[in-house]
């Protein structure tokens, strides 16, 4: 998902969320994928993505949505980013126009954290890169709860994020 990976980390959670070619049988529609990443744009979230590291610890970064504005952990504290959610909705929106985009469900019932979830696979196609994703959706709220994206940018490198949603009482961090 393209966009989804917008690369300041507040918005780290989108544009790399569809994977791929899948046998004709076992694609859908990429509806539900496209829902409940549009749905986490309006709904409280804390999102922490981890990186590998070579050699180390995997490098973690921190973003909650609330009250329409993005908010970034930078070191001990938190700043609040210049784009807003709906700029980010907006942008991801744009970016799915722009980018060949497959989804598949893999498992209708894979559980995170023992919450029922269906995992969708989606691969996503632009000019640059290549991103596929696994995508954990609630069946009960119909938002991400994880995410697997590995972004093949070609001579530009490649790159694996592990992305976890929490919604239980998120609020706009203190600046």
């Amino acid at each position: 998902m393209s966009a989804i990976v917008l690369r300041p980390l507040c918005v780290f959670a989108f544009g790399v969320l569809l994977t791929g070619a899948a046998p004709a049988a076992a694609q859908i529609s990429c509806r539900p994928v496209f829902d409940a990443i549009d749905k986490v744009m309006t709904t409280p979230t804390h999102m922490v993505r981890s990186v590998p590291s070579p050699g180390g610890e995997p490098k973690k970064g921190e973003a909650i949505y609330a009250g329409g504005a993005i908010y970034q952990k930078t070191g001990p504290g938190w700043e609040r980013m210049p784009v807003t959610t709906a700029q980010a909705a907006k942008q991801e929106r744009e970016s799915r126009a722009k980018a060949t985009i497959a989804c598949r469900i893999v498992k209708d019932n894979d559980p995170v954290d023992g919450e029922p979830a269906t995992l969708f696979e989606s691969k996503t196609e632009t000019k640059t890169e290549t991103t596929t994703a696994q995508v954990w959706i609630s069946k009960a709220k119909g938002l991400v709860l994880k995410q697997e994206i590995d972004i093949d940018a070609g001579k530009g490198g490649q790159t694996h994020y592990s992305v976890r949603y929490d919604y239980d009482k998120v609020e706009a961090p203190k600046l």
